[in-house]
C-alpha cells in the first residue's frame, strides 16, 4: 500500500502549505503498524493569521486520510514558530497551542472513532516538545512501546 499523499491548498488569507504524509523512517520499530509522519509545510506566508475554516480543513484531510488507510498510526510534531494572536491572551507556548488546539478540531470531527496520544518532551534550552500519535483504540499497545521509545530515547 501506497502511504504517501501530498495536499497543496491555499487559505482565504492567502498562506500556501502542504499537508504531507510518509512513512516514518528513522530505523525500525519494533510494532506491526505502519507509522506515518504528518507535517504541514508552509510555501507562502501573505498573512499572519488562518482562519479557523483552514484549521478544519487540515483536521478533515487528516481524517480523509485514515478513512482510506485505517490501520496506520499517525505520527507529527508541532513546531514553535511564533503565532499571532487577534485577541490579547496569556499562552503557553506555541507548540503546547498548537497541539492542543489540533487535538481540539480533531476530536470535533472524529468524536469518537479515533484517539490522540501526546507526549512532552522537557528541553529546557529550546523550550519542551509535543508529539502526538492518532490512532485506533487497538493500537494502545502498539502506542506503549512507541511511548517507551520515546521517553528511553530522550532519557539518554
Amino acid at each position: 500500500m501506497d502511504f504517501e499523499f501530498q495536499l497543496f491548498f491555499e487559505t482565504e488569507e492567502g498562506n500556501r502549505y502542504v499537508l504531507q504524509f510518509s512513512p516514518f523512517k528513522i530505523g525500525s520499530l519494533p510494532i506491526q503498524s505502519p507509522v506515518i509522519q504528518v507535517d504541514l509545510i508552509s510555501i507562502l506566508n501573505n498573512s499572519k493569521v488562518n482562519s479557523v475554516k483552514t484549521f478544519n480543513v487540515i483536521a478533515q484531510e487528516v481524517t480523509n486520510y485514515l478513512i482510506d488507510k485505517p490501520d496506520v498510526i499517525l505520527y507529527y510534531y508541532c513546531d514553535n514558530k511564533e503565532i499571532f494572536f487577534r485577541k490579547a491572551r496569556e499562552i503557553e507556548s506555541f507548540q503546547e497551542f498548537r497541539s492542543k488546539l489540533f487535538s481540539a478540531m480533531f476530536h470535533k470531527i472524529n468524536q469518537d472513532s479515533r484517539l490522540i496520544k501526546s507526549f512532552i518532551i522537557a528541553d529546557r534550552k529550546n523550550g519542551d516538545h509535543y508529539i502526538s500519535f492518532i490512532f485506533k483504540e487497538k493500537h494502545i499497545d502498539e502506542i506503549n512501546i512507541l511511548a517507551d521509545l520515546i521517553e528511553g530515547f530522550h532519557k539518554n
